[in-house]
């Protein structure tokens, strides 16, 4: 009689472990992400736009500047660059 009474005998340590994985998965979602994300927009510089206007101003004024010195030389010693010139050939 004993025997015949006795119910079957299943492992439930498959399903405990998987239960036990989704529980540990939940609580660190939970602790991890416990409060909404949010975006900041200007948070790095990178995200603030280059400003090519600047860097072009800079860049050009520094050559202008250098040629109109240049130029500037060479119009005030123009007739001694002439002459030096025309030795030269002669």
């Amino acid at each position: 009689m004993v025997v015949l009474n006795e119910k079957d005998r299943k492992l439930y340590h498959n399903d405990k472990l998987r239960l036990e994985e989704k529980l540990l998965k939940i609580e660190k979602d939970m602790t991890i992400n416990r409060e909404p994300i949010t975006i900041v927009q200007d948070f790095t510089p990178l995200s603030k736009a280059e400003n090519p206007y600047s860097k072009y101003a800079k860049n050009f004024g520094l050559l202008f500047a250098i040629l109109g010195f240049i130029l500037s030389i060479i119009w005030q010693y123009k007739r001694k660059i002439f002459d030096l010139i025309v030795k030269k050939h002669y």
